[in-house]
């Protein structure tokens, strides 16, 4: 080999490396800076994922306070758990379904003393059926709040529910109220349109 080969392949690898280091390190660079730039960008949507979660919370924490007063205040609800009569009977059993089609709930049972649902607005089907630890379960959640599975007329769907409860010629009833957790509602607490929100539910 000629000296002047020899020089040029010197001449070409201290040129050729120091380029390929440089492209390395930059390239290198820029993955680190979109990893933290998509990373900062999933915990920004999961905070909003999560506050949005918490305005549901506390809009159902007011709904249930907002019909444990009307029930109070209903003296036809009362006299209906005192009086044996069949349209009282039949007052008290639609009461939960015509609620639900008022208030901004997809889930809704009244539970009396002895967790018997007396109505139950998703489910008509559930009425007469014996509950007592459903709202006990719920309440003793740390923040009072609990995702479940609801029977519904078209199959389960997942809640976010919570209790309630009124005061009836001194016996408490239960007030079990949820909204919907599918995928359009996770959906609609992102802004941003390119990421998908899910939750990890067994089955």
């Amino acid at each position: 080999m000629s000296l002047r080969l020899q020089i040029l392949l010197a001449l070409l690898v201290l040129a050729v490396v120091p380029l390929a280091a440089a492209i390395f390190i930059v390239g290198a660079g820029f993955d680190d800076e979109f990893s933290e730039r998509d990373t900062r960008r999933v915990e920004e949507q999961l905070q909003l994922v999560m506050q949005g979660l918490e305005r549901q919370d506390a809009h159902l924490a007011d709904q249930l306070a907002a019909l444990a007063a009307a029930i109070g205040a209903d003296n036809r609800f009362r006299l209906a758990n005192l009086a044996d009569d069949p349209d009282l009977r039949a007052y008290l059993r639609d009461y939960a379904p015509r609620r639900l089609d008022l208030m901004d709930l997809d889930m809704l049972q009244i539970l009396d003393a002895r967790g018997v649902v007396v109505s139950s607005g998703h489910f008509r089907d559930a009425h007469g059926q014996l509950q007592p630890r459903l709202p006990e379960l719920v309440a003793r959640t740390p923040d009072g709040r609990a995702l479940m599975s609801v029977r519904g007329p078209d199959g389960s769907f997942l809640a976010l529910v919570r209790v309630g409860a009124v005061d009836l010629a001194g016996e408490t009833w239960q007030l079990v109220g949820g909204l919907r957790m599918d995928r359009e509602h996770l959906a609609a607490l992102a802004a941003d349109p390119d990421l998908e929100v899910r939750l990890a539910w067994p089955g």
